[in-house]
């Protein structure tokens, strides 16, 4: 501690804090002499004050454990800073109010510094920007007189010239200035700027390996700066540096179920490794295993209580922004280091116990529970498809059941793809599993399921249980080899067996047949190579088997689910089946006897089918079939009957309260009593319906017999508008998002020995939406590029980049320190083209010859397959949705087969840098596209069909003349189609033949129907509803009898070769075809029945035409004269039951009723009402007076009705009244339906409200 010398700033305390350890991927030699440089500006800062004492108190802070995940300034933070109770209180003692953090992360590879803000939130950038300025104003004073040419501190608060913070490092940074900001205290940092830590984190981190100018550099101007920043008494004028106390404490229980002493988990664990697994650090910044040599993972030793205790999160209340956190821990022997606990996964563990926890609230608790295992390694985890790493693993016991625990750790924790902005991944992990157990492992990507399957199966016929697998036995293995060779061999086995099984029942799948063939081919093409000890051969040909057979394995589950699905169908239609069976040839009056009937014909129909369908034979437990529809149909009867009744009782309840009753026949009771009337005729015409069934079975036979549903596979080709600028194949991500390394690893594997594989790789700025640079250095000019290029020497071979060189010479080699720049670039720079091979350029603190310089226009003119340039993609061209919606896209492609190529801006070449392809990749860059020059005379589209076979993304392919898109998709098509066109139009005017003289036969019959009541469309449902069940009983039977004909042929061998499809997609085409037939065959008869029971021409109501803004005609009612006053009291209820009420079809002000005396002692009844019909925008609204007056000397009365317009367009209130009229006529029907009581007491109410004797 250094107190300040003023008397009024001294109590204003400044901390400067830097870090003295050290990393290194060999623990054991880990120099750190960049790392120290810090530390070393540190204490020669303290040396400075010592001789300038400060006018603030100094408190010079030198922490441990940095590159230890922070550990050593978190605990500063909780024992000195905490700001947030009930941690402040806690610290009460030692508790530090600082002013101002200052933290110092330096290296030796450049003399320029940044200052940043330890945060990526934007509310803090706005905090700390009026700070970052006046240290800049600060450093504007003095850096010429200290020997810097240029501005030697960088703004990485609020940059300026479209930079972001990333533009200064070659990857992302983690300061400790991170743990105290969220304390809530303000913090800042220095950092040595444009440079790559090239030698943090490596052996090689030697002082031989430093630049000491730099650090003496850095070092001067930090004194000279923090002297005028401490001294200044306006340094936190104008500034208000309020921020968040956010930090978060979590602690953690590790502890173990022990069955024998506790119900639930409760022993603790001391001595295990607990640590948190998050997918984010910061909302900007994902999860990796480690930044700039700083480890991710905080790892805790716990207690004799089995506790851990975390405090770097931070609470964050809005749940979309939580970061995902899972708790991991692991117990390991002291004497051989092996995992023998692990997190338990199983019943007794994660599922009841999660794993997976967010910090939601400032203090948290947690319990994880472990168990006894033994560790499996696993390699190559890869999904063959997409080039992507598995991200979940299952785990199977020996029963092909979840064990009771098991546990597995992989790159990345939870399920989900994470596809962030980087080309690493680590395809590998570990499998948890109980010691002496047997295990199998299957392989999952995101939802497009198993991908891997490692079983260690044994090849049998018969055998299932060797096919299924025999396992691996947890006590005689430590790693599962060969993952690509076993997994397509395991997964071989397995679906050649299914298929034969399916092929022993009559059920193909073309496509599956295809896909196994030629992973079969391949895998013993991997073997033959593993006997000569060809690896690479071996490899190869195991991983493409590997991928045709992870494409084969989803069509054996869905062939078996297409049976089955078959089979549901048909026992979906066995219902009715069953019951009109009954009706035909039973007809029993008792309803007892007539369940028992339909009950007897659905299970002797079940045990038929039980014997000829092949899906009982697939499916491990048949009779579930029969149970789940007898529950099916016991819980349809029981929710019928509870419906029924419950709708019987609210009718009541509202006829009771409201008088508002039913307005049309339901639905289910007018489909009943049509389809008992059409089985009613169908009986009394027995030939009839006896001939049109063996009609309809027929045909059913004949679908199915000359149609089938065909699996293949299909490569889509989409012809672009540009011509090929090579022979070959463009493989990369549609939306530009990059491409894992493994993909070169499969790319190479398929054309190594065809043509000229070159990949690309791009380095850009991380912060997609913004531009962003990479700063180059020559001397003292500085120049910022957009992006980096890496290429192949051989990409001179594919797309003739060499010829864009106006100067030198093109990369030898893909590892060499060199760069060609654009000639923009060599101008600004200075260099001229006879310096080329002499000078050197400094990106990210390295230095690079220069070894040639390009023309930028020419550059930019090359296009590759997708017509498309060379360089990085411009994402800052693109808005925040449109990012969204790319990103979107990636993930979409992964679920969806559509082929959609979005257009994209490039960045110019002449702001673009080339590098070798390995030093762009060691820059942190990525993988962007790979593309593969063919030999000549090879067969350009045989491969490409046999590279996308393998693959479920999209290859661009140049072959002759032309350059297509390619993809493959299964598809399945129907076949025969166009032979059963004479036989359904035969069965077609069979049926139309019968229906009309089934019409004509029945005049007598529609005239009764239509005398009593039933509307011309109840009287055409009743022809159809009896061709439907013409359909369902052609269907049924057709389908029934030509299984157990073809099973009887097949068997005897009387007719070889005949094959039925079973599966689902047949069963669903054949009764479509049936039903329509049938159908649209009846439409025409029905229709002319609904003509004939109504001999009039015109069977809809015409209205006249009103008359201005007054509608006047004669309702098509009469009423007798003892029911007048109860129907105009009934709907004067209506009315008013509409009464202010703006939802429904129109809503009133209320109606009322009165009458007037005329000649003869009767009676003319008025009601009137104001009425705004729906949709109420419109705006229509009348007066509507409905007048009941007798008619002559007869005790009848005629209705007439008077609509006055009061608003609304004259075109919208004649086309609103067509419904309301319906409305009220509907409910001059339902007068006619009240029992005479109801219409009593509507009569003694219109009395009383009259005052009528």
């Amino acid at each position: 501690f250094m107190e300040g010398k003023d008397e009024n700033l001294k109590k204003e305390i400044i901390i400067i804090e830097s870090f003295y350890d050290s990393i290194s991927v060999v623990p054991s030699i880990a120099p750190g002499a960049d790392g120290s440089c810090g530390i070393s500006v540190l204490l020669d800062i303290l040396d400075y004050f010592k001789k300038h004492p400060p006018k603030r108190s100094i408190i010079f802070l030198a922490t441990s454990s940095h590159y230890q995940s922070l550990k050593g300034i978190d605990k500063f933070v909780n024992r000195h800073l905490r700001n947030m109770e009930p941690f402040k209180s806690r610290i009460k003692k030692e508790r530090i109010e600082p002013k101002l953090f200052i933290g110092l992360d330096l290296t030796s590879e450049s003399d320029e510094i940044v200052i940043w803000h330890n945060s990526y939130e934007f509310y803090l950038q706005k905090v700390f920007a009026p700070l970052a300025k006046k240290f800049i104003a600060y450093s504007e004073r003095f850096y010429r007189r200290i020997g810097y040419p240029y501005q030697p501190l960088l703004n990485g608060i609020s940059p300026k010239k479209g930079l972001t913070w990333s533009s200064f490092h070659m990857n992302p940074i983690r300061t400790d200035g991170e743990i105290v900001i969220l304390s809530g205290v303000p913090a800042i940092s220095f950092i040595t700027a444009n440079e790559g830590r090239w030698r943090i984190d490596t052996p090689i981190d030697k002082f031989e390996n430093l630049n000491i100018k730099n650090i003496e550099r850095q070092s001067i101007f930090l004194k000279k700066l923090l002297k005028k920043a401490i001294d200044d008494p306006d340094l936190f004028a104008n500034t208000q540096l309020k921020v968040e106390d956010k930090l978060a404490y979590l602690e953690v229980r590790i502890v173990t179920f022990d069955p024998r002493k506790s119900f639930v988990p409760n022993k603790p664990v001391k001595g295990a490794l607990a640590f948190i697994r998050r997918d984010k650090i910061c909302p900007s910044l994902s999860y990796s295993k480690t930044h700039c040599g700083v480890r991710e993972d905080l790892i805790e030793i716990t207690d004799e209580n089995g506790i851990a205790k975390f405090t770097q999160f931070y609470v964050e209340t809005l749940w979309w922004l939580q970061p995902q956190m899972w708790v991991q821990a692991f117990y390991i022997n002291p004497e051989n280091g092996e995992i023998i606990l692990a997190p338990d996964l199983g019943v007794n563990g994660d599922q009841q116990f999660p794993l997976h926890l967010t910090i939601d609230y400032k203090e948290k608790k947690w319990m994880a529970v472990l168990f006894d295992c033994k560790a499996i390694n696993l390699f190559g985890l890869i999904d063959p498809q997409y080039l992507i790493p598995l991200n979940k693993v299952d785990i199977f016991d020996l029963s092909n059941s979840l064990p009771d625990a098991y546990g597995y750790y992989l790159q990345f924790p939870g399920d989900t793809l994470n596809l962030g902005w980087t080309s690493y991944s680590e395809p590998f992990g570990v499998i948890f599993v109980q010691p002496h157990s047997g295990i199998k492992v299957a392989g999952e990507s995101g939802p497009l399921g198993k991908r891997l399957l490692l079983l260690n199966s044994k090849e049998s016929l018969t055998n299932k249980e060797y096919v299924e697998g025999l396992g691996f036995s947890a006590d005689e293995i430590d790693s599962i080899y060969d993952t690509p060779y076993q997994g397509a061999k395991d997964m071989i086995i397995l679906d050649t067996f299914r298929r034969r099984n399916f092929e022993k029942y009559g059920v193909r799948n073309e496509r599956l047949k295809m896909l196994q063939e030629k992973s079969i081919k391949l895998l013993k093409k991997a073997e033959e190579c593993r006997k000569k000890k060809d690896w690479f051969g071996f490899l190869k040909f195991s991983r493409q088997a590997q991928a045709i057979e992870s494409r084969a394995y989803p069509d054996v589950k869905n062939t078996a689910n297409d049976v089955i699905k078959g089979l549901i169908f048909y026992f979906m239609l066995l219902l009715p089946f069953a019951y009109f069976c009954e009706r035909l040839f039973f007809g029993f009056p008792k309803i007892q006897y007539r369940i028992i009937a339909v009950f007897g014909i659905f299970i002797l129909i079940y045990l038929i089918m039980r014997f000829i369908h092949p899906g009982f034979k697939l499916t491990n437990a048949p009779e579930v079939i029969l149970l789940s529809f007898i529950i099916l149909a016991l819980s349809i009867i029981v929710l019928s009957i509870i419906t029924s009744k419950f709708e019987e009782q609210m009718q009541r309840l509202k006829r009771e309260t409201s008088k508002v009753y039913q307005t049309d026949v339901g639905r289910v009771s007018a489909a009943a009593a049509a389809f008992s009337l059409g089985v009613a005729n169908m009986k009394r015409r027995k030939i009839r319906t006896l001939l049109t069934s063996i009609t309809l079975i027929l045909l059913t036979f004949t679908v199915l017999s000359f149609t089938s549903i065909k699996s293949y596979m299909k490569f889509t080709k989409v012809l672009r508008p540009n011509p090929p600028s090579y022979q070959g194949i463009l493989l990369r991500d549609r939306c530009w998002f990059p491409l894992q390394e493994v993909a070169l690893s499969y790319v190479i594997d398929e054309f190594s020995s065809k043509g000229t594989i070159v990949p690309r790789a791009w380095y850009i700025p991380s912060e997609l939406g913004h531009m962003g640079g990479i700063q180059v250095k020559r001397k003292d000019k500085r120049f910022w590029v957009s992006g980096l290029i890496g290429l192949y020497p051989e990409e001179t071979s594919v797309t003739h980049i060499d010829r864009t060189l106006i100067a030198g010479k093109w990369f030898e080699k893909i590892d060499e320190n060199t760069c060609i720049i654009s000639q923009k670039i060599a101008e600004f720079l200075n260099i001229r083209k006879e310096d080329v091979g002499k000078v050197y350029v400094e990106v990210f603190g390295k230095k690079f010859l220069v070894k040639g310089i390009f023309d930028s226009k020419r550059l930019m003119e090359i296009k590759d397959l997708d017509n498309e340039p060379l360089t990085p993609v411009d994402f800052s061209s693109f808005s925040e949705s449109e990012r969204t919606r790319m990103s979107i896209q990636r993930s979409a492609q992964v679920y969806q087969r559509k082929v959609i190529i979005p257009a994209f801006i490039h960045r110019d070449a002449e702001n673009i840098i080339l590098f070798p392809y390995k030093k762009v990749m060691e820059m942190s860059g990525t993988l962007q596209s790979i593309a593969v020059k063919f030999k000549e005379g090879v067969d350009s589209k045989s491969l490409v069909e046999d590279f996308i076979l393998k693959l479920a993304g999209i290859v661009f392919a140049g072959i002759g003349e032309k350059t297509y898109v390619y993809s493959s998709i299964g598809l399945t098509a129907v076949s025969g189609l166009s032979n059963l066109i004479i036989p359904i139009l035969i069965a077609a005017l069979i049926v139309l033949n019968t229906m009309l003289g089934s019409v004509y036969e029945r005049i007598k019959e529609i005239g009764t129907y239509s005398a009593v009541g039933l509307a011309p469309v109840h009287i055409a449902s009743l022809f159809l509803a009896e061709s439907m069940v013409y359909a369902v009983l052609g269907a049924v039977a057709g389908y029934l009898i030509g299984q157990i004909l073809a099973k009887i042929m097949v068997v005897t061998g009387m007719l070889k070769g005949l094959i039925l499809n079973y599966s689902s997609l047949s069963a669903v085409f054949a009764t479509i075809i049936i039903v329509f037939t049938v159908l649209l065959s009846t439409l025409y008869p029905a229709r002319k029945a609904s003509q004939m029971s109504v001999p009039d021409v015109t069977r809809r109501w015409v209205l006249p035409k009103p008359k201005g803004d007054r509608w006047e005609f004669e309702f098509p009612f009469t009423v007798s004269e003892f029911e007048v006053l109860g129907l105009a009291t009934f709907l004067t209820d209506y009315f008013n039951s509409y009464q202010d009420i703006s939802v429904g079809d129109f809503y009133t002000n209320g109606a009322t009723l009165r009458y007037e005396k005329i000649d003869g002692n009767k009676n003319k009844y008025y009601i009137t009402t104001e009425v705004w019909i729906a949709p109420f925008d419109l705006g229509v609204s009348q007066k509507m007076e409905i007048i009941m007056e007798p008619l002559g000397e007869y005790n009848f009365y005629t209705i007439n009705l008077i609509l006055t317009r009061m608003s609304g367009e004259a075109g919208d209130w004649e086309r609103l009244n067509r419904k309301f009229l319906d409305g009220i006529r509907k409910q001059f029907l339902i007068w006619r339906t009240v029992s005479t009581e109801i219409k009593k007491d509507y009569e003694n109410q219109g009395k009383a409200i009259l005052k009528l004797a």
